[in-house]
């Protein structure tokens, strides 16, 4: 079996899970989009791991909306988008599913369980500076912690490249310490991310981002989005 597939499931790679109240798809459902993580049914990345036969590829396979708080103070539902993105390593493969609101990105489900509160793994809009505090149950399995953001440098094959990270801090999952990092670039998503946990550790770099319909090896640019009103998640 690869090493990565052996690793991805400290990186809280999630599968669907089943959604509060089955939102209907035919009905009005809420989008968040940022240029922070491109999220559109076909867009590809392609990773290289620690080793050069390591490679993965991370797909967005279908739209699929989520039924959260709406944050009003008078209480109700809202459906807001979010996706499907399959990971892929050799005939090795994970999905996990990803949630945009107006108040940040977060990863919605782990192991086929509902993450109560969901996880966030970058603050919106984004600021050197921010942190927030994670205290999340995945089943019976806790994830306490916090997270903050930075600005820091990628090379991506041209030079250093600013980018935003987002790093966790006294972050466990259950009793086992974790230290995780994404590294965000606008327009390209996750570009770097590293997971360390005890002798486990992994560390993938962006190879190449495809977006959906696009042809040669070009990264298209993406425009700057209007602020999105924040979501209170509960």
């Amino acid at each position: 079996m690869h090493r990565i597939i052996l690793i991805l499931p400290f990186l809280l790679l999630l599968v669907p899970a089943t959604t509060l109240g089955q939102p209907d798809k035919k009905k009005d459902v809420r989008s968040f989009p940022t240029e922070l993580f491109p999220l559109k049914v076909g867009n590809r990345w392609l990773y290289q791991g620690m080793e050069p036969k390591e490679k993965m590829t991370v797909t967005v396979d279908r739209m699929e909306p989520v039924r959260i708080a709406s944050g009003d103070p008078k209480g109700g539902n809202m459906d807001v988008e979010s996706f499907i993105l399959r990971t892929a390593n050799g005939d090795k493969s994970l999905q996990e599913q990803i949630m945009v609101t107006g108040d940040g990105v977060y990863r919605f489900a782990a192991a086929g369980k509902e993450i109560k509160p969901p996880l966030k793994i970058m603050k919106l809009p984004v600021a050197k500076g921010d942190f927030w505090s994670i205290d999340s149950l995945s089943g019976s399995v806790d994830m306490k912690g916090e997270f903050f953001v930075d600005q820091s440098t990628v090379n991506l094959g041209k030079g250093d490249e600013t980018v935003w990270l987002a790093k966790t801090r006294d972050f466990k999952i259950g009793d086992q310490p974790m230290e995780v990092s994404y590294w965000f670039k606008p327009g390209l998503g996750i570009v770097k991310q590293h997971v360390k946990s005890g002798r486990f550790e992994f560390r993938i770099t962006l190879e190449e981002f495809r977006a959906a319909g696009a042809g040669g090896d070009a990264l298209p640019a993406i425009p700057s989005l209007p602020k999105a009103p924040a979501v209170d998640i509960k």
